[in-house]
């Protein structure tokens, strides 16, 4: 009987003991000041997991090879026209003011987000440009003031709106200097990247200006023998385009198709 009662007496301590103990919570801290409390009885198990459908998309993979035009940020037109070779080789052509200040040889490197220029003659201090590529078709660089944009030649990045697909240049136009109503030349150009130039109105014994060129989207480069220009129009329609002229003579040149020898 003194046994029985002292057991009871044991299990009735050890009953007290375990209701006199303290319950705790979990308490997960948020980044944005609140809290999430869970009570510790309510868990089964904490454990990690990876999230699904929030995945960082994958960084676009360039393919430099081609030919790009080059375009400072808050400067109108065109700043260059840089190429890359598969070979490692290529050519850079800085513009000013749309007129070509010559083409400068190099050799590249390019790794990961890291472009590096060799000019030639200056192989022992090259350029060193760390892009963010943004498409297949364009990357970026800057120097935390000034900004380039290269675009590929011949992309979808690098076109015309839609509304101004039909726009050819081939054909016949007018030239007008800033808000004239008299034409001051006449411009020809041909389906096979030739053309010429002519004042009007045309004086007996002057001779035609011959050039060649090119059109890349909304870029025209017209090459003269004794120099190139790179010009970056402005499409109105089919029939009516302008560029920024910059010059004493005229700092707007408008250009009208003639159809049937009228404007």
């Amino acid at each position: 009987m003194r046994k029985q009662l002292l057991l009871i007496a044991i299990v009735w301590i050890f009953a007290n003991v375990c209701q006199a103990q303290k319950k705790y919570e979990m308490v997960i801290e948020k980044t944005d000041g609140t809290n999430i409390v869970v009570n510790t009885e309510d868990i089964l198990r904490t454990y990690f997991r990876e999230r699904t459908g929030e995945d960082t998309p994958e960084p676009a993979v360039l393919d430099i090879v081609g030919t790009w035009n080059v375009y400072e940020a808050d400067v109108e037109g065109l700043d260059g026209i840089w190429t890359f070779n598969a070979d490692g080789t290529g050519t850079i052509e800085e513009f000013y003011h749309g007129k070509s200040e010559g083409v400068d040889k190099m050799t590249y490197n390019f790794s990961g987000t890291r472009l590096t220029i060799y000019l030639e003659g200056e192989e022992d201090d090259p350029l060193v440009f760390d892009i963010n590529v943004v498409s297949e078709n364009e990357f970026t660089w800057t120097d935390g003031e000034d900004t380039l944009t290269f675009k590929r030649q011949d992309s979808d990045d690098n076109n015309p709106p839609s509304n101004i697909t039909d726009f050819n240049i081939v054909g016949k136009w007018h030239q007008y200097a800033d808000d004239s109503k008299e034409a001051s030349a006449e411009w020809l150009f041909y389906a096979d990247g030739t053309g010429y130039c002519v004042p009007l109105p045309i004086y007996p014994g002057e001779g035609q200006d011959p050039f060649k060129y090119s059109i890349d989207s909304t870029t025209l480069t017209i090459r003269w023998d004794d120099g190139t220009s790179v010009h970056n129009i402005n499409i109105v329609s089919a029939t009516e385009y302008w560029y920024e002229n910059n010059s004493d003579w005229a700092k707007k040149l408008t250009f009208k198709k003639v159809n049937d020898g009228n404007d």
